[in-house]
C-alpha cells in the first residue's frame, strides 16, 4: 500500500478507507466477492467505470495486498486472504445502502424497485446480444418513481436505468407487478403472458424471442438464485 496516499497517525481506520473509500473499490471488490475473475467480466458488470480507470484501480488494490492475478500468464484476478476479510464489510455496506433507499419508497414501490434492479443485475452478468438496443418497461399500476426502466443493451454488457436518456427505443413492455413476478418467478413463459393479454408490446419481435429464451436459459442454469450482494 503507498504509504503516502494517507496520513499513517491517524491510524487504522484511515488505512482501510484508502481502500473502501476510493471511489468504485467496493463494487470491484463485490465482483470478485461474487466470482467474477477476468477484467472483461469485472468491467460487464460495473459498466459505468471506464476501462482505463479499472485498470488503475486494479493495480491500487494489487499494491495494498487486496488483489492478486492467477492464472499462468497473470490473466486472472482473486482476492488475497486480506481481501476476503473485507466481505462482510461490503455486505454490510449492501445491506445499509438497501435501508438508505428503502424510505424514499412506499412498501409496494420498495418490492418493484428491488425485484427490477435483480433482474438488471442478472441481465449485465448473462445477457447477450450482438447488436444495441434498448429496451423499456412500463409497470403498470406502479407509481411514477418506479415505473418505468429502460435496459439499455449493448454488445459488452448490460445497463439497467429508471431515467429517460431520450434513447430510441427498440421494444416497449407493458406489464403489471404481478406478472413481472409470474414471469421472473418462472411461473409463467414470457410468450404465454403475452398471449393472455397479460402484457403487451410493440417494437422487435426478435427481441422479445431474445428475451424469451434468455429466461428460459436462466431457468436452467440455476443463475436466478445468485443474486447475492448485487442489488
Amino acid at each position: 500500500m503507498n504509504i503516502d496516499s494517507f496520513d499513517l497517525k491517524a491510524g487504522p481506520i484511515a488505512q482501510a478507507a484508502d481502500i473502501i473509500s476510493m471511489p468504485w473499490n467496493p463494487l470491484i471488490i463485490r465482483e470478485l466477492i461474487c466470482g467474477c475473475r477476468r477484467f472483461n467480466e469485472i468491467h460487464k458488470n460495473i459498466p459505468r467505470i471506464s476501462r482505463a480507470l479499472l485498470a488503475k484501480r486494479m493495480r491500487h488494490l494489487e499494491s495494498a495486498g487486496i488483489v492478486e492475478k492467477t492464472g499462468a500468464k497473470g490473466t486472472e484476478y482473486k482476492l488475497t486472504e486480506s481481501g476476503m476479510e473485507l466481505a462482510p464489510i461490503i455486505s454490510e455496506m449492501s445491506r445499509w445502502g438497501q435501508k438508505k433507499i428503502e424510505h424514499l419508497y412506499q412498501p409496494d414501490d420498495w418490492q418493484v424497485h428491488c425485484t427490477m434492479y435483480a433482474i438488471g443485475a442478472l441481465a449485465a452478468a448473462s445477457f447477450r446480444y450482438i447488436q444495441s438496443c434498448v429496451i423499456s418497461v412500463e409497470i403498470s399500476g406502479a407509481s411514477g418513481l418506479v415505473r418505468n426502466w429502460w435496459f439499455v443493451v449493448r454488445p459488452q454488457g448490460v445497463e439497467l436505468c429508471n431515467i429517460d436518456r431520450g434513447l430510441a427505443v427498440d421494444l416497449h413492455l407493458v406489464l403489471d407487478f404481478k406478472t413481472v413476478k409470474s414471469v421472473w418467478s418462472r411461473e409463467l413463459n414470457l410468450w404465454a403472458a403475452i398471449e393472455r393479454d397479460r402484457i403487451f408490446y410493440s417494437g422487435n419481435r426478435d427481441i422479445v424471442n431474445l428475451v424469451s429464451h434468455w429466461l428460459e436459459r436462466l431457468k436452467l442454469s440455476g443463475l436466478l438464485d445468485e443474486l447475492v450482494l448485487r442489488f
